[in-house]
């Protein structure tokens, strides 16, 4: 039994808890949510605009990616093909030239060729069958043919670099392809497959485009054109010509593969002064 003073003093306890609780709810509110306007259609359909976008952003970086990573495949191939340069060069060391004068006319050279021989801009183009680069300056100059047409003379050399161990045959190879009228197509052929150069692929792929493989074949195990590409490269050291690929527009001397619109630009201006 509780004592009548404990069970006042427990009254008062438990009526001030009471009134404790009624001021505890009296300054709490239930916060309420901040309805938006739109109505729940109207935002299900703004979140699908949006992932769409999202989705569109996600497919264009992936691409963008992809292509980067062939970039950097291509360069460490590159890279690695550099690092394994020999100690000897695969072409015997030329003597020095003296320096040509700044705009060289090259419009006489004779090679490979496509365009009108008469074409007021001249293109001459040193380049070398297993350099990434030169296969990118390829594609801008097969570019080139479809802007400018007529308007544009291309003349093919030779510059088979040291530590390309395939690149001066497969010059050779291009340039019986050239006497049995199939430079371009052949041309075209080892660019797109210049990781796999060898004697039994110029071979096969001589085939594949109908030139004469026994033709193909006795060149390269005569070295019919050896000489020719020697004297390509002869004529790039006398121009002073370092590095593949390397152009000449009129004589104005352009190193490396530029974009499309730089090589663009360049022929409009040998245009205008013509």
């Amino acid at each position: 039994m509780l004592s009548s003073e404990n069970w006042k003093t427990n009254f008062f306890i438990l009526l001030s808890c009471f009134f404790a609780v009624l001021v505890v709810l009296s300054h709490t509110t239930l916060a309420t949510p901040n309805i938006p306007k739109q109505s729940v259609p109207q935002q299900l359909h703004a979140l699908q605009q949006r992932q769409g976008m999202l989705q569109q952003k996600v497919r264009f970086l992936a691409q963008k990616m992809e292509l980067l990573e062939k970039e950097n495949r291509l360069l460490r191939w590159e890279l690695s093909l550099i690092k394994r340069t020999p100690s000897k060069p695969a072409v015997p060391t030329l003597k020095r030239i003296p320096s040509p004068s700044p705009k060289p006319n090259l419009s006489g050279l004779k090679g490979p060729t496509w365009g009108a021989k008469h074409a007021p801009v001249t293109i001459v183009t040193f380049s070398d069958f297993q350099c990434g680069f030169c296969a990118r300056g390829a594609r801008v100059v097969d570019q080139l043919k479809k802007r400018f047409g007529n308007k544009i003379r291309i003349i093919f050399k030779h510059m088979p670099l040291s530590f390309h161990s395939q690149a001066h045959l497969a010059a050779q190879a291009s340039m019986e392809a050239n006497a049995q009228g199939k430079f371009w197509p052949y041309h075209d052929k080892l660019f797109a497959n210049m990781r796999n150069i060898n004697r039994k692929n110029l071979i096969a792929w001589g085939k594949e485009l109908g030139m004469n493989t026994e033709s193909l074949e006795r060149s390269l195990a005569q070295r019919k054109y050896k000489a020719a590409v020697d004297a390509d490269l002869t004529l790039a050291q006398k121009l002073q010509v370092s590095g593949t690929p390397t152009f000449f527009i009129n004589g104005e001397k352009i190193v490396g593969a530029r974009p499309l619109e730089f090589f663009a630009d360049k022929i409009q201006q040998a245009l205008r002064t013509k």
